[in-house]
């Protein structure tokens, strides 16, 4: 059981809404899909093979219509000077820049030892990298070093550390840290990440920067099978994972990819009709929609482990209250909004589990009546998704309780009505 009050007055600073996506596909036609679903990205995050880059080239041209911002990820095609992939990216960045009037990031990904290079060969691309950058028209930032699997790998993000903390070249330049990350015991994983990533920092004498965690995953297996089950399950891993993550404002967290093979992952499946909805996407939809002023969520009674389940953000006079539970078994959380400036209320509850929100269409409000196991106390003083029931006002107090099944997650918008 938990128990939370949220008090409408209590505010703890502003919510910025987690508009983060990657695309690692050069299938382009998921994008309209994906802007329609979330809203314009922040930072999109694309992918280009140095070695072959046309299909990179031919995404990047369509990029800037989607994204505010976009990050280009560099895979592949390491050489064995810096000078020599210098020679390999520079024009493959010119043009990049040209297509891509968004394009605002870009990465080295370290994969060395599947290329068969060493780490030291690996940086020495990475010395390429901010060599060709020196020498772009346009400045665009850079970052290193995109290590799969960080805790599991620390050693090859050391050795990217330490030859930074090292490299005395006038032109080096660091603008953003980046890796990828599986939470299979997540929260305990993205905090271990975390507090490891700073106590490196503070041993080499580098400076904290935006960390940009990408392919955000409950699993490291490449191929799940029972695509609702595994879906809820990796959707519910990544709203508590951005809760989490708002402790370390530092953080940019993008989640595995808008289109990806694996069921478990992706947010959109293609069919011969365009692009059905999972979990995933009603889960990035949540959390692309939550803007403004973010409350104090006081918990008063918490089973253990404690989880990163809930948060509030009030915006233009309306409340969303976000609910998950990433667990295993069936939780129940009971939530108070006191102090709430209105008479009349209306609220919308947006369930995402093995019954609803399931059909691969877009993400709608589910039943209304609120029958068992969900209800709302005093509920004759609501207005229930269109509901006439008014018979009397609001004392400035109004409870929700939800049983949530296993990897089920629930978003609630509260809003005045005459």
């Amino acid at each position: 059981m938990k128990k939370v009050r949220i008090d409408w007055n209590r505010t703890e600073g502003a919510w910025t809404p987690s508009r983060f996506y990657a695309l690692e596909t050069a299938d382009t036609s998921v994008l309209p899909a994906m802007t329609a679903a979330y809203g314009q990205a922040s930072v999109l995050r694309c992918v280009l093979d140095v070695a072959s880059p046309e299909d990179g080239f031919s995404v990047l041209a369509v990029a800037s219509a989607h994204a505010k911002e976009v990050l280009l990820s560099l895979e592949g095609g390491y050489a064995a000077s810096a000078e020599e992939y210098e020679a390999a990216v520079l024009p493959i960045l010119r043009r990049a820049a040209e297509l891509c009037p968004a394009l605002t990031y870009v990465e080295v990904v370290c994969a060395p030892r599947e290329a068969g290079i060493s780490d030291d060969g690996y940086y020495a691309c990475y010395r390429g990298a901010y060599h060709a950058i020196a020498r772009l028209a346009r400045p665009l930032k850079l970052g290193g070093c995109g290590v799969e699997d960080l805790l599991n790998r620390a050693d090859v993000w050391l050795s990217f550390l330490e030859n930074l903390a090292k490299d005395k070249d006038p032109e080096k330049r660091l603008d953003f840290y980046s890796y990828r990350e599986a939470l299979q015991d997540y929260p305990v994983r993205i905090w271990l990440m975390h507090e490891a990533h700073i106590a490196w920092l503070r041993e080499f004498d580098l400076p904290t920067l935006p960390i940009f965690l990408d392919g955000l995953t409950l699993t490291r297996r490449e191929e799940l099978t029972g695509e609702r089950e595994e879906n809820g399950r990796n959707a519910a891993t990544l709203i508590t994972a951005v809760i989490a993550a708002t402790e370390w404002p530092e953080f940019a967290l993008f989640a595995r990819s808008v289109l990806d093979p694996a069921p478990a992952y992706t947010q959109f499946c293609k069919t011969e009709e365009g692009f059905r909805t999972t979990a995933n996407a009603h889960a990035v939809r949540m959390l692309a929609s939550l803007e403004g002023e973010r409350l104090t969520c006081d918990i008063i009674e918490e089973s253990w482990p404690p989880q990163k389940d809930i948060v509030a953000v009030k915006r233009d006079g309306a409340l969303s209250v976000l609910l998950c539970n990433p667990t295993d078994e069936p939780t129940y959380i009971k939530f108070t909004v006191a102090d709430i400036p209105y008479k009349k209320l209306k609220i919308h509850k947006y369930l995402v589990d093995s019954k609803h929100n399931t059909s691969g269409e877009a993400l709608y409000a589910t039943d209304g009546i609120y029958q068992s196991p969900t209800k709302i106390k005093n509920s004759e003083n609501v207005e229930m998704l269109g509901g006439a029931d008014t018979r009397e006002e609001l004392d400035g107090t109004v409870t929700v309780e939800c049983n949530l099944r296993e990897h089920a997650f629930c978003l609630f918008t509260l809003e005045p009505y005459a």
